[in-house]
């Protein structure tokens, strides 16, 4: 029998090599990586500027239409390229032939085949108006400037209200909102499939009777927790290589993606993100281990999920309720519990509605229920690891350990 330390280690680095070359794991870590990197180009694809588009333009002696098309699309952002053309017939045969995709053949007729492209048509629609406003301007005497003066919109102002420390008006704080239920999602997705990944080893070794011959040289304490840590290392991995294919997708697409401003919170906020997932995943790990040794097959295993579903339901439905309506009364207690800390304090910390003590509160009730999941599930573990057959009771599990 070998020392618990020494256990530990030997389960944890077989866990992660083994699963780490399973062709499952590096089938979706690759598949992960691949639609993110495509999801990012499809949403850079949005955002870049329109080709240009050739615009035919029939002038009478002056260019002054021409012009008056370039700066519409300036002011719009719409590039066009202006193609002068002598005749309407012309402009036409233009139109026709593709040279260009619409024509403004005078200043209240547009041609094109079908309709023209929208941006196109604001454009052509914007000088046509201007140029009537201007030869209008002409036979009432009136120059430039007094257009201008005619046309300048008013400015009117907006008088806020509203508390001047209203939270709920605060962009920061609404931007730190959504952020943190950002996080309560991707926690409590991150945690169920790599809790159901540990179990779901817990029922293969069962069945495969590996189990009793590790049992033989390591303590079923030693072997719990060297799976987790093992599959939790994996799953540190995974993480950190989407990440960098994150960043690295924000480099190869444009720095300019909405996506940088999840950055400006911090980088604290971000490192208790990831140090509250790891006592997330530790602690619901260690439960979907211990329910993975009441039974002796994975269709077994599926029927128990339901329970750390319903355990972690409540925070998740608390902190979406919270965002909707600013604080709830029910957020900070909770948080402080130790079965929903993982997934409601890292929320309150990014919005920075958590004092020092509170915080202190969940991650010490937090460390400490872990322990007593590895006791406890160490004793489970001992009591029904070598019963196949059946489902065995968590009571009865617990007597025999």
């Amino acid at each position: 029998m070998v020392s618990i330390g020494h256990g530990v280690g030997l389960i944890a680095r077989r866990e992660f090599v083994e699963r780490g070359r399973s062709r499952v794991f590096v089938g979706v870590l690759l598949g992960s990586m691949l639609l993110i990197l495509a999801g990012m180009f499809a949403v850079s694809l949005l955002g870049r500027p329109v080709p240009s588009a050739s615009v035919g333009v029939v002038e009478s002696g002056s260019s002054a239409l021409a012009d008056g098309v370039q700066r519409a699309a300036a002011a719009s952002g719409v590039q066009v390229v202006v193609v002068p053309l002598p005749t309407a017939q012309e402009a036409t045969a233009a139109v026709r032939d593709g040279v260009v995709v619409a024509a403004l053949v005078a200043p209240d007729t547009i041609v094109a085949e079908g309709a023209p492209p929208a941006p196109v048509e604001a454009v052509l629609r914007a000088a046509a108006t201007a140029s009537a406003r201007e030869q209008a301007a002409a036979e009432l005497g009136l120059d430039a400037a007094d257009v201008d003066r005619v046309l300048d919109p008013v400015e009117v102002q907006v008088r806020n209200v509203a508390p001047v420390a209203s939270a709920a008006g605060d962009p920061l704080r609404q931007a730190r909102g959504a952020a943190a239920f950002a996080s309560v999602v991707l926690l409590f997705i991150l945690v169920m499939a790599f809790g159901q990944f540990v179990g779901s080893a817990v029922v293969e070794e069962k069945q495969s009777r590996v189990a009793e011959l590790v049992l033989a040289k390591c303590s079923t304490a030693a072997m719990i927790v060297g799976k987790v840590l093992g599959i939790g290392g994996l799953g540190l991995v995974q993480l950190g290589v989407l990440g960098l294919t994150y960043l690295v997708g924000l480099r190869a697409f444009g720095t300019d993606s909405a996506g940088l401003a999840l950055f400006r919170l911090g980088f604290w906020p971000v490192v208790w993100l990831a140090v509250w997932f790891v006592v997330g995943y530790a602690m619901y790990s260690f439960l979907f281990a211990t329910m993975g040794a009441t039974v002796s097959r994975l269709e077994d295993l599926q029927s128990l999920t339901y329970v750390p579903s319903v355990l972690l339901l409540p925070a998740y439905v608390v902190a979406g309720l919270s965002l909707a309506g600013g604080p709830s009364a029910l957020l900070a207690p909770m948080s402080m519990l130790p079965w929903w800390a993982p997934l409601l304090m890292p929320f309150r910390m990014v919005t920075g509605d958590a004092p020092v003590w509170q915080v202190l509160v969940g991650f010490s009730g937090s460390l400490a229920f872990i322990a007593f999941l590895v006791w406890f599930g160490a004793r489970v573990y001992r009591g029904a690891a070598l019963r196949t057959g059946g489902r065995v009771s968590l009571r009865e599990a617990y007597r025999a350990g």
